[in-house]
């Protein structure tokens, strides 16, 4: 059997998703901030390698010397900016950065899931919980926190137009507080 995944894997591929090279929340007590890196920052060379993904950052930082400081091109509204990490804290800042939360857009819908089931498609935009706006998949997932078999009422987007549909979110645990509906970025 896992021989037969192992040929399937790689006759078919595997999607590992990756996300453009923008930098997410940055909290002030962290070393990555007081390097100077922020929020919306757009990383585009790091130790001299051009890096338009977080996976090209990743194969940047493998090889770092940690005796030498690095240097990090950046784009801030616009505007380029050299940033310099001190030799021996570029892996503690690397090690802070994430990017920023996947917008509230459908990207897949589970078939058989409460999603599915109520007509949500690839491409929606989740506008609001419960009547309460959200703008990235995380608010969406805290908003279904702890409402596990009941009905919520969610609003969408699609094609430029709002429409709501009630969805009782899974149980995704014994406790009732994990909940879903199915749907991923």
């Amino acid at each position: 059997t896992a021989f037969i995944v192992m040929v399937l894997t790689y006759m078919v591929g595997v999607h590992l998703p990756d996300w453009t090279n923008q930098l997410g929340a940055l909290p002030e007590s962290t070393a990555a901030y007081a390097a100077g890196l922020r929020e919306g920052d757009t990383f585009t060379s790091f130790a001299g390698k051009p890096t338009q993904t977080w996976h090209d950052l990743e194969n940047a930082s493998i090889a770092l010397d940690e005796k030498s400081p690095v240097t990090f091109q950046l784009l801030r509204a616009g505007q380029s900016l050299e940033l310099t990490i001190p030799a021996g804290q570029a892996k503690a800042v690397l090690g802070e950065l994430q990017p920023p939360p996947p917008p509230a857009v459908v990207g897949g819908v589970a078939t058989g899931m409460p999603a599915y089931r109520a007509g949500v498609k690839e491409g929606d935009r989740v506008l609001a919980v419960d009547g309460k706006p959200v703008r990235t998949f995380t608010e969406i997932a805290l908003a279904l926190k702890g409402r596990a078999d009941q009905p919520v009422p969610i609003q969408f987007e699609r094609d430029g137009k709002p429409f709501d549909l009630t969805i009782a979110p899974m149980r995704v645990d014994g406790t009732g507080e994990g909940a879903l509906i199915g749907i991923e970025p």
